[in-house]
C-alpha cells in the first residue's frame, strides 16, 4: 500500500517536471526568437526605404508549414476527430498566408516628391508631401494625415534624421 503511494508520488513528480522542462524550454524558445526578430528589424535597409525585415518572412513560412504538418498528421492518424483537428489547424494557414505576402508585398520609399507606398490588399501607392499635413511619430507607430484622407496607422520604427533630408518635418 505504501509502495502505491510511493509509485504515485513519484510519477506525479515526474510529470510536474516534465511540465516544467517543457514550459522553460518554451519561454526560452520564445525569448531567443522575439530577441532574433528585434535584431533584424534593425538591419539596414536602402537609404528612405521601409520594409519587413527577412526574419517575419521566415516566421510566416515556418507557420505555415507547422499548421500544414499538425493538419495532415491529425488527418491521417488520429481516427474519430482527426478531420475536426486537421481543419481547426487548416484555419490557421491563412492568415500564415496572408503574413508572408504582407511580408513580401508591403513597403514604403521615401522619395523626393513624396512617399510611394506597395501594400498588398489596396495595392500601390504614391503621396506627395504636399498633401501630407502632419506626420505623428512614435517608438511603434506612424500616423499620416492627409487633405484628402486619414490613413490608418501602421507600424514602422521611428523616421531617422538621415532618412530623406529634403523631406519637409
Amino acid at each position: 500500500m505504501a509502495r502505491d503511494y510511493y509509485e504515485m508520488a513519484r510519477n506525479l513528480l515526474q510529470m510536474i517536471g516534465l511540465q516544467l522542462v517543457g514550459g522553460l524550454l518554451t519561454a526560452l524558445s520564445i525569448a531567443l526568437v522575439g530577441r532574433w526578430l528585434a535584431r533584424s528589424r534593425n538591419a539596414a535597409t536602402d537609404a528612405g526605404e521601409l520594409r519587413y525585415p527577412q526574419a517575419a518572412l521566415i516566421v510566416g513560412v515556418v507557420f505555415v508549414l507547422f499548421c500544414s504538418g499538425l493538419a495532415v498528421l491529425f488527418a491521417v492518424k488520429a481516427q474519430r476527430v482527426g478531420w475536426i483537428l486537421a481543419l481547426f489547424f487548416l484555419l490557421f494557414v491563412g492568415p500564415g498566408l496572408f503574413a508572408i505576402l504582407d511580408a513580401v508585398k508591403t513597403n514604403f520609399l521615401v522619395t523626393l516628391g513624396g512617399l510611394r507606398f506597395s501594400l498588398p490588399v489596396s495595392g500601390n501607392g504614391f503621396v506627395s508631401w504636399d498633401s501630407i499635413v502632419q506626420v505623428e511619430w512614435s517608438r511603434t507607430w506612424r500616423k499620416s494625415h492627409f487633405r484628402w484622407a486619414e490613413i490608418a496607422s501602421f507600424r514602422a520604427p521611428p523616421r531617422p534624421a538621415t532618412a530623406c533630408p529634403s523631406a519637409p518635418r
